[in-house]
């Protein structure tokens, strides 16, 4: 079903699974600085910067964590798809996608002409 040899879909498999393992402990990062925060002793002495400072470092770790969230999915999905032998085909068009845009993008479920509607789909 799929057009990789089985060497580039070890490679690719290896590869997904550094990526799986990164993204998993960057998602720990954040809630251990969310918690750390929360449970921060209350100094007698706050200002609005320190509160703004602290919002601010929150909703960036919020943000990156939600990033990193979407990004291990679709790593855990595109090893989904090697172990069902779908890897590195396009999941709309099940053409190949080109062997360069799997090793820019591991991850990608798309070929470069299904990326491109779906990007310019509202």
């Amino acid at each position: 079903m799929t057009h990789l040899q089985g060497t580039e879909t070890a490679y690719f498999d290896a590869l997904l699974e550094a990526l799986e393992t990164r993204l998993t402990e960057s998602l720990r990062q954040p809630l251990e600085q969310i918690i750390s925060t929360s449970s921060e002793p209350t100094r007698e002495v706050w200002d609005f910067k320190d509160a703004a400072s602290q919002e601010s470092e929150l909703a960036i770790s919020e943000s990156q964590a939600g990033r990193s969230a979407i990004e291990l999915r679709e790593v855990q999905d595109a090893r989904q798809r090697i172990r069902q032998g779908s890897f590195g085909l396009c999941c709309d068009c099940g053409e190949p996608v080109d062997l360069a845009r799997l090793r820019a993008v591991p991850a990608t479920r798309f070929c470069l002409n299904c990326q491109s509607r779906h990007e310019k789909q509202p």
